[in-house]
């Protein structure tokens, strides 16, 4: 079971980048407010349909009331993930976009495994430092002359 969950963590990542890709051309076509409006207007139909089908009682008002305020957040901050990757796309690679992406995500995870559960190692903090760096040479290697040929460029 252990290493489905892998597989599924892997293939969340690949789904992760197609989805990427496509809100980057839906604000290239539609512009930044309208392509973010799509993508979240298609999530919501998608969730709600899954939510009338798998459980309708979980639509229960009482059980928003007594949501912690803070929950409400994921929403949010999923917004700003999207802005600033489809702003960011317009500068950086796709490659370096995913791999930044992954930096930011094992550093919070550093942060927090160091914090909430005591655990910090130092061989995390070189590794993360070293998939930062790939991110830097790469794009050095992609804006030099002998790699100018390269994809430093958006998506």
């Amino acid at each position: 079971m252990f290493y489905l969950f892998l597989l599924l963590g892997f293939v969340c990542g690949g789904i992760n980048v197609v989805s990427k890709t496509i809100n980057y051309q839906a604000t290239n076509h539609l512009g930044t407010a309208c392509g973010t409006l799509i993508n979240y207007l298609v999530a919501s139909l998608l969730s709600a349909l899954v939510l009338l089908f798998t459980g309708p009682q979980q639509l229960a008002p009482a059980r928003f009331a007594s949501a912690p305020w803070w929950l409400y957040l994921g929403g949010v901050c999923g917004l700003l993930a999207m802005l600033i990757n489809v702003t960011s796309l317009h500068k950086i690679s796709l490659f370096q976009s995913t791999t930044m992406l992954l930096v930011g995500q094992l550093v919070g995870a550093v942060i927090l495994d160091a914090l909430v559960f005591r655990s910090m190692s130092l061989l995390k903090a070189a590794g993360v430092a070293v998939l930062a760096a790939g991110v830097v040479w790469d794009k050095r290697l992609c804006t030099s002359p002998a790699g100018a040929a390269g994809d430093g460029g958006g998506a």
